[in-house]
């Protein structure tokens, strides 16, 4: 198990490595696949990695939760940059390194887990490891409920490529792993070798983990292109941009943005986005928020949804397409799904599509 983890681990890191487009988080992923060999390395070396390194495997526990949170802030932060100041989130790195080569001064292995010398440090560096792992994940949970609710003011629909559901799923699998490495040690009657148990358990939890990361990985898109007029709306001919709109500036774009709605239709496209608006209207990204936001009190989600709304009932009514289903109506106003639809289509009236059908034909003229 330990060559095939080496093997994925390294697969992994070289997938994401030269995946495109190429994208901050694939070189963050790649940083991570990096350590999890390193770790499965350690394993496989007879002599161990302290007589390489001197530090081991064990400090790096402590980067995996900063190495995640920081993947989720490259997917959800438009332009996302490393900056110097993140390295201050590798200090419990240094320090457990530090004190690793002071107290630690022999290569860990399953034996260590009951050595009288090494296993309190041992404990020491397990408690701080939880407390890092707790803490980045509440911190990115936070990242990530906030990054669902702020997606409506990009984003014509709540799709599942966009919000990062996996997210939260892969964090309550960490979760459930951890607990169940903790849990090892309270059925030692049950194990004939509770230590080696522990060890044991360890490579296959980050084996499982390192599988479904790269599973997820692959899977999600690029939400926010730093080479896209998203990112760069900033430096569009927008000659209003960062000058605190007025109401006069901002009623300007307002029927801009409804000539544009009612003549164009760009809302019948299902994946319709913040960043098309941008493109065709050529206003910044921050002046077309302030104006959906103050003029029509609605984000760019609600905007859009609604004229997807009004579209459809609209061709409900029109003769020419009296032979087509509910939900082809649906689709041809610019919803994705019959679920989205009648989600939205209740948010909006207060009536399923079907309540309101049946309304429109009661109130009809005979």
């Amino acid at each position: 198990m330990l060559y095939l983890g080496l093997v994925q681990s390294l697969v992994s890191g070289l997938v994401f490595l030269l995946k495109k487009p190429k994208h901050a988080s694939n070189y963050i992923l790649t940083f991570w696949f990096l350590i999890l060999s390193y770790f499965f390395l350690g394993y496989i070396i007879p002599e161990g990695l302290y007589t390489y390194t001197k530090i081991g495997f064990a400090p790096f526990f402590m980067l995996f939760g900063p190495i995640f949170y920081f993947y989720v802030q490259s997917l959800i932060k438009i332009d996302f940059n490393f900056k110097w100041k993140y390295l201050l989130h590798g200090l419990p790195f240094v320090l457990i390194s530090i004190l690793r080569i002071i107290y630690l001064p022999h290569s860990l292995n399953a034996e260590s887990f009951s050595g009288e010398t090494s296993y309190p440090f041992i404990i020491g560096i397990l408690f701080v490891f939880v407390i890092s792992i707790l803490s980045y994940w509440l911190a990115t949970l936070i990242l990530v409920i906030r990054h669902q609710k702020n997606m409506l003011n990009y984003f014509s629909n709540k799709s599942t490529r966009h919000s990062l559901t996996w997210v939260l799923v892969f964090m309550l699998v960490v979760l459930i792993s951890n607990i169940l490495f903790f849990s090892v040690p309270l059925f030692s009657g049950l194990l004939q070798n509770p230590e080696t148990a522990n060890y044991w358990f360890t490579q296959f939890n980050l084996a499982i983990l390192g599988y479904l990361l790269l599973i997820f990985g692959l899977l999600q898109p690029i939400i926010f292109d730093s080479k896209s007029n998203l990112a760069k709306a900033e430096q569009t001919n927008d000659k209003y941009y960062g000058s605190g709109l007025s109401p006069e500036t901002i009623e300007q774009y307002a029927a801009l943005i409804l000539n544009y709605f009612e003549t164009k239709k760009p809302f019948k496209t299902p994946d319709y986005s913040l960043q098309m608006m941008i493109d065709d209207l050529k206003i910044s990204r921050q002046n077309l928020s302030q104006t959906i936001n103050k003029h029509f009190g609605k984000n760019f989600y609600q905007l859009v949804n609604e004229y997807r709304v009004n579209e459809f009932k609209q061709l409900l009514v029109d003769p020419a397409w009296k032979h087509i289903t509910l939900l082809g109506l649906a689709l041809e106003a610019g919803f994705n799904s019959k679920s989205s639809f009648n989600r939205i289509f209740r948010e909006i009236t207060g009536q399923t599509p079907s309540q309101y059908q049946i309304e429109k034909k009661t109130n009809q003229p005979h």
